[in-house]
């Protein structure tokens, strides 16, 4: 008995079970989520009003928010933490110049979400990320996000979700210039959308004619157009173009507003394209009704484009003009409108036959595309890098023969490893770029597979022919720098868009450059000397 009373009082009390322990532990715990809670409020409030300001009072405000929100650490106030995160990543995403800055909170809130383990809002912040991502030059990135996107939608037999998904895999194919593959999936939205609207026919009609999924509708119809209009199938288009206006007669918020002025705007090229200038006319001045209910400055450039282009088309070249330059100036504040406007002046040119000017905005065009594209590829490829982080060495106190060679052995192909995941990035650049003229994406690959056999024939070493392969995947990455309407072009080229075509080995070569990969030295010479000949001939 002795024993046992002696072992009784060996036995130690946890802490945590000591009177008031616990309700002390609450009570800490109690204070560190209202602490937490209370950052995040302030976060929020500094957030909303720094969304308020215009774009560029706003930014540094919006910029200190995406950083106080992904530098928290702890696992608290997830879900608010996330909804202010995507707030944030598409505040970038709609101000145009500070699109990639959006990527970090996107990718931060998928992150968390799938942390919180709430399925609807990891789908969200996927489709946000991919929003950003497709925008960003990234489109392999922007296609995982969506595709994981897609099939929780699916699972969870959401169709709403499942339209806007579609609807940005579609819009993300459009801007590569993949436009068959978008219609089918602009399709596919069309066909979500009906069927809704046929299962809710005993609803109120108002009431759907205000959902978001027909919201949907109205844009896939349009972009469906839009897709019509660069394949110079015009009949079609109008026919699409009609049915998105009816889908969307009356649009009372911002958002249906400015999808409304331009599925105007690809209405009124349409119908110049088609020769009717006096119905193009009269949508022009719709488009300009609803521009001035917007706040957004890209619907009222929309509209000013599709204006300017009308009178040009009608014989009033000098007012069609001094519109489109106004048009380009408010574009150089609105980076992702300087494009459409470009484009819109090359057509006016064209139009009243000024080849000289046509040139001069083409050249400009160019330019901007070039510089555009590279400095997303550049961003995204160092974001990456960032990603990837430093990996540590192995134990320096080892001394053995044996275990210094495994040290070794190990040491290379990490070091193999980390090249391979610093290529990926350039390597996704390049297959996007390929596929603008190769749908399958694969010419890459295929070169740099030869090359590594050809140096492997002619003696090189392993790793020698290891790089090789990986450079020569890289060869034409350049390209992601060439205008469509010269890449893709079905005939022949001039004179002026074959050396335009040719810069594509001294971008891809300067792009590289910049990389910051050392070992890619090898691919910066394969990109700019490729067309190169044995004679001496060939460029650049």
């Amino acid at each position: 008995m002795a024993q046992d009373v002696e072992k009784t009082a060996h036995v130690q009390t946890p802490m945590n079970s000591l009177p008031g322990t616990q309700a002390r532990e609450s009570e800490i715990k109690r204070d560190n989520d209202a602490s937490i809670r209370s950052h995040v409020e302030e976060v929020a409030k500094r957030l909303n009003k720094a969304m308020e300001e215009p774009v560029v009072k706003g930014a540094e405000g919006v910029l200190e928010a995406i950083k106080a929100l992904t530098t928290m650490q702890a696992d608290h106030e997830l879900a608010p933490r996330i909804r202010l995160l995507q707030q944030a990543a598409m505040w970038c995403f709609l101000s145009g110049d500070h699109l990639r800055l959006g990527y970090e909170p996107a990718a931060h809130a998928v992150g968390l979400a799938r942390r919180y383990g709430d399925s609807d809002m990891l789908c969200k912040t996927l489709v946000t990320e991919g929003i950003i991502a497709a925008d960003s030059s990234d489109f392999f990135q922007a296609m995982a996000c969506f595709q994981e996107a897609l099939e929780m939608a699916r699972a969870r037999n959401d169709a709403v979700a499942e339209a806007a998904i579609l609807g940005n895999i579609g819009t993300a194919l459009l801007n590569h210039s993949q436009y068959r593959d978008a219609m089918l999936c602009y399709d596919a939205v069309i066909d979500i959308a009906e069927r809704d609207r046929a299962a809710r026919m005993t609803e109120d009609r108002t009431a759907w004619s205000s959902s978001r999924m027909a919201m949907f509708l109205h844009n896939a119809l349009a972009n469906l157009a839009l897709c019509c209009l660069n394949l110079d199938d015009h009949e079609r288009g109008l026919r699409t173009i009609q049915r998105a206006i009816e889908a969307n007669p009356e649009p009372v918020d911002d958002n249906g507003i400015v999808a409304r002025v331009f599925a105007e705007n690809t209405y009124t090229l349409l119908l110049l394209n088609s020769g009717d200038h006096a119905q193009a006319r009269e949508r022009c001045e719709i488009a300009k009704a609803f521009a001035t209910k917007s706040a957004s400055v890209r619907a009222q450039i929309s509209a000013d484009i599709a204006e300017g282009l009308c009178e040009i088309h009608q014989g009033y070249a000098d007012t069609g003009f001094s519109r489109l330059d106004r048009a380009l100036d408010r574009s150089r504040n609105v980076k992702s409108a300087l494009r459409d406007t470009l484009i819109a002046l090359v057509r006016a040119c064209e139009v009243v036959g000024d080849e000289e000017r046509a040139l001069a905005y083409h050249r400009e065009l160019t330019l901007h595309t070039r510089e555009s594209q590279k400095e997303a590829a550049l961003y995204l490829h160092n974001q990456h890098l960032k990603r990837l982080g430093v990996r540590g060495h192995a134990d320096p106190s080892i001394t053995h023969v044996l275990e210094k060679r495994e040290e070794s052995l190990r040491r290379r192909a990490a070091e193999r490893e980390v090249l391979k995941s610093q290529v990926e990035m350039l390597e996704r650049l390049a297959v996007t770029a390929e596929l603008r003229d190769d749908a399958t994406g694969e010419h890459s690959f295929r070169v740099g597979k030869l090359a590594s056999l050809l140096a492997k024939t002619v003696g090189c070493s392993d790793e020698t022919c290891f790089t090789m392969e990986l450079a020569a995947r890289l060869h034409d990455i350049g390209k992601i720098g060439i205008p469509d309407g010269i890449l893709l072009k079905p005939g022949r080229l001039t004179g002026v868009e074959r050396r335009i075509m040719e810069t594509h080995t001294v971008v891809g070569a300067e792009l590289l450059a910049q990389s910051n990969v050392t070992q890619m030295q090898v691919a910066e010479e394969i990109a700019r000397y490729h067309h190169e000949w044995w004679d001496g001939t060939g460029y650049p």
